[in-house]
């Protein structure tokens, strides 16, 4: 992809309980190579070499780009940069102990050719690949591995050419606490306007005792004038009017969304360590019913039952609709189209390491997903790919999944794309050479 072509949205937020952000989603494509690749010989006449020095070696005997060794691209254990390089992807500490197996290599292809030979040589010497990119593993998969494996790091496979000509970015501020009438008019509100609900229980400041704190964050695309045309018309609760309004250009908008001090230069754009590594658990839902005041206000009460604050259960609220509904749930592999209202993400946050911590909050968590099936999708109970859960199922250690085996997870990512990824996955990779915990296997 040469370029993204940028628009305009809006943030809204306000001082109170509730806030209001509005964000850009831009289109992003993602392009899938498979090669066939021709292994040559390696030499095995080190035999005293450890497996990452054999590695490097294979590299070396792959093809190369002109005056550049594959080999170079690499870091192994004995790098002094080796423990920075792994973890500059690791959003989850969980995935962080000393316990976990570490990498034979980690390669930062720069080129096609270093990708070709980071998979001849992952064959040659039966290790497993891990393809790594910006650190959005829920589970870890890109970067761990209970067998020997290597990182193909793609982190430098990220350039994007932005036309920044006259664009601005417009941010609001108001407040509101509609869940119900969220539901109703998120998903179908405009084409151009993106409405996410983000809630979690929180302490009274006044009071004693525990409530729950509601924030819309969204993104609209168009004028403000267009904005608060479709609003007042169809969700006049918001109250927005021009007087909230500020004005920014677009990549400033990114410096605010990522959480950055407002006045921070663009350039921290370009960390890649985050500073806000913890522990953590993430799951998702589907809703394809709108749920009603008492069901809600039973959802309340459970997640400030399932929060021992200053740790808590959370959620975000992502509403369906708009161009992704119109494309059939055939079109690609991503199946959660029409039909739905909206996704759940759910969240569950600690910050001190240990084995105890964390089984006590995975417990919290997996007891408050629990509570939600009611109110959610069913038969299957659907889940988002790209928010890993182990705990709907994973292949037994050495990934032998048969097509049965996988459906426990096969089936609530994909549905009835399932059998047909089985299939593609036949056509281009019988040896089940790519796979994973949740991979697709191969159908026997």
């Amino acid at each position: 992809m040469d370029s993204i072509n940028t628009h305009k949205y809006y943030t809204i937020q306000n001082t109170n309980h509730h806030k209001t952000k509005m964000k850009i989603l831009s289109p992003i494509s993602i392009l899938y190579l498979i090669y066939l690749i021709t292994i040559p010989r390696v030499s095995s006449s080190s035999p005293s070499l450890t497996v990452p020095h054999h590695f490097l070696q294979c590299l070396d005997t792959q093809p190369s780009d002109h005056g550049s060794p594959n080999s170079a691209t690499a870091v192994i254990p004995t790098n002094s940069s080796f423990s920075a390089n792994l973890m500059s992807a690791v959003r989850n500490l969980r995935f962080a102990s000393a316990s976990n197996r570490k990498p034979e290599a980690i390669v930062a292809a720069l080129t096609e050719t270093h990708i070709r030979a980071t998979i001849s040589c992952c064959k040659l010497l039966n290790l497993e690949l891990r393809v790594r990119s910006g650190g959005h593993d829920y589970e870890g998969f890109s970067y761990t591995s209970p067998v020997p494996f290597v990182i193909l790091d793609m982190y430098n496979f990220h350039k994007i050419d932005i036309n920044m000509a006259d664009e601005t970015v417009t941010v609001r501020e108001g407040a509101v606490d509609l869940v119900h009438k969220w539901q109703q008019v998120a998903p179908v509100i405009d084409r151009d306007l993106f409405i996410r609900l983000e809630i979690k229980p929180i302490n009274r400041k006044i009071s004693k005792g525990k409530t729950i704190k509601v924030s819309f964050i969204g993104m609209f695309l168009g004028t403000p004038e267009r904005l608060l045309n479709i609003t007042k018309k169809k969700f006049p609760e918001l109250h927005l009017t021009t007087s909230d309004c500020l004005v920014k250009k677009w990549i400033d908008s990114v410096v605010f969304w990522a959480n950055y001090p407002e006045k921070a230069p663009i350039e921290i754009l370009l960390k890649r360590i985050s500073a806000n590594e913890y522990y953590w658990k993430r799951t998702s839902d589907f809703v394809q019913t709108p749920i009603s005041k008492e069901g809600l206000a039973t959802i309340f009460q459970t997640m400030i039952d399932h929060s021992p604050l200053p740790r808590r259960v959370w959620m975000q609220w992502n509403p369906w609709g708009g161009r992704m509904g119109e494309i059939p749930s055939d079109a690609t592999a991503f199946v959660h189209r029409g039909g739905n209202l909206f996704m759940i993400e759910h969240f569950m946050n600690w910050y001190r390491p240990g084995d105890e911590l964390e089984e006590k909050f995975l417990a919290i968590a997996r007891s408050f997903k629990e509570a939600m099936a009611p109110y959610v999708s069913k038969n299957p109970r659907e889940a988002f790919f790209n928010y890993r859960d182990v705990d709907i199922g994973i292949t037994t250690p050495g990934y032998n999944a048969t097509y049965e085996g996988a459906k426990v997870y096969g089936e609530k990512y994909f549905k009835g794309n399932y059998l047909r990824l089985v299939k593609t996955k036949a056509q281009f990779d019988r040896t089940n050479f790519f796979r994973s915990q949740q991979g697709i296997p191969v159908l026997a």
